[in-house]
């Protein structure tokens, strides 16, 4: 059920309102001054606030400055209700966070409606600033999943760049023993005294250069392999060391 607060000095008045109010089945509690009134509003927060400006120990303006620096009752929509009709006293109560003023006397008719109007009012702003924080989180969560993603490829590719080394490092030591070996070939082939001996040697070196070209084959193929993606589907499985 829908609570409204009545803050009105005036008694037959507030008993005036709130016989309205609860005919048309809203929660309403009525005070005589804005003191008061304070007080309700801080402990139980209402939907609404129908408020008298002229009142003894607290009045209206002083009660809607408080209204609207407390976070629990921030967004509370207030209608002042007053017998003042300046312009001058109607847009100081609206730049000190009045939603709408009602002139007394006023028929139940226009009470509802002017109840009815900020409630709705009230509605479509808390739909609106969920509909803003839904957004705000789906933001974050994109957010937080592209740094999750771009995470995951900085630490592939720490992985990949430490593979390439382990990579380098072997192919340094595997390629240094067939070249070791070609240039003791060619060496060896300079002083072979004999037509046997050169082609003993030129069988060493052919086989030590397809060694060589054997391991340049592999290294392309690594290239084409060794991707991101099947580096991280490789360390999975532990694949990798």
């Amino acid at each position: 059920m829908v609570k409204i607060l009545v803050i009105e000095d005036e008694k037959e008045i507030r008993e005036n309102i709130l016989q309205i109010l609860r005919l048309n089945n809203y929660e309403a509690t009525g005070v005589e001054n804005g003191k008061l009134g304070w007080e309700v509003a801080r402990e139980n927060p209402p939907d609404l606030v129908i408020c008298d400006i002229m009142m003894p120990e607290m009045d209206g303006y002083e009660f809607i400055e408080k209204l609207r620096i407390d976070e629990k009752t921030l967004m509370t929509p207030c209608i002042f209700v007053t017998a003042k009709v300046d312009k001058k006293d109607i847009r100081m109560g609206m730049r000190m966070g009045a939603d709408d003023y009602l002139t007394k006397p006023f028929t139940p008719d226009e009470l509802l409606e002017a109840v009815d109007v900020r409630l709705q009012r009230k509605k479509e702003l808390e739909q609106e600033f969920e509909a803003k924080l839904e957004k705000n989180r789906k933001l974050v969560q994109d957010i937080f999943e592209t740094i999750k993603e771009k995470d995951k490829k900085i630490k592939n590719n720490e992985n990949m760049l430490e593979l390439k080394d382990e990579i380098i490092s072997k192919l340094i030591v595997n390629m240094s023993n067939p070249i070791n070996n070609m240039n003791m070939a060619i060496k060896m082939l300079a002083e072979a005294e004999s037509e046997e001996k050169r082609q003993s040697y030129i069988r060493v070196l052919q086989e030590e250069c397809s060694k060589e070209i054997g391991l340049l084959n592999e290294i392309k193929e690594l290239q084409k392999i060794l991707t991101p993606e099947n580096v991280s589907v490789l360390l999975q499985f532990n694949l990798l060391k």
